[in-house]
């Protein structure tokens, strides 16, 4: 499943649906694209359940998917307990004690040498923000548009003479503008890096 359907690009391209000539086309530049956004923004979008084990978890801790649909089960020390605050839009997991006074960090005096959650998190593809789906869009737009354009000015050549001689493609510049929609990836960039 993907964020924006081969339908959807199909529709905002004016391309009839029984036309499937660039069928292979949009939807190998509409992956490319979304892995780029993905690997920009160091995080996944797309809802998926997740299961995370925390050892010995101390200060704040992030959990790798955000934001948090729901949550299906929480452990601390392999006993199912409540004890814990989620902030849902960041996924920060915050230790909450037995007085409820959430927003706790984890500490090295707390008794805690694992923590498991297992929870659903990211988009659903029926609530996806449209911003991000309007960078798929015009990202793909700007390649099916330039589909036709020579490439050859891409191939770099380099050489030291009777030493070695090579060709490369010089993918700078392969989404032209992708600069043009930074701030809306800004938004939704990851501080904490992609978690496995």
């Amino acid at each position: 499943m993907s964020w924006v359907t081969l339908y959807d690009l199909k529709d905002e391209l004016c391309i009839d649906d029984d036309d499937t000539q660039f069928d292979a086309f949009l939807t190998r530049k509409r992956n490319s694209i979304i892995a780029a956004i993905e690997s920009y923004c160091r995080r996944s979008f797309l809802a998926s359940d997740e299961d995370q084990t925390i050892d010995f978890p101390r200060g704040v801790v992030l959990l790798k998917k955000y934001p948090i649909i729901s949550v299906s089960a929480f452990y601390i020390n392999g006993v199912a307990s409540t004890e814990y605050y989620l902030d849902n839009d960041t996924g920060r997991l915050y230790y909450q004690d037995a007085d409820d006074n959430p927003m706790k960090e984890w500490s090295s005096t707390n008794a805690e040498k694992s923590v498991r959650i297992q929870y659903r998190a990211g988009f659903e593809s029926n609530a996806f923000p449209d911003d991000l789906k309007d960078v798929v869009f015009a990202m793909v737009q700007q390649a099916y548009l330039n589909r036709d354009r020579d490439t050859s000015q891409r191939i770099k050549f380099e050489a030291i003479p009777n030493v070695i001689s090579t060709a490369y493609y010089d993918s700078a510049n392969l989404h032209p503008t992708f600069g043009a929609h930074v701030d809306v990836l800004n938004k939704y960039a990851c501080e904490r890096g992609m978690l496995p």
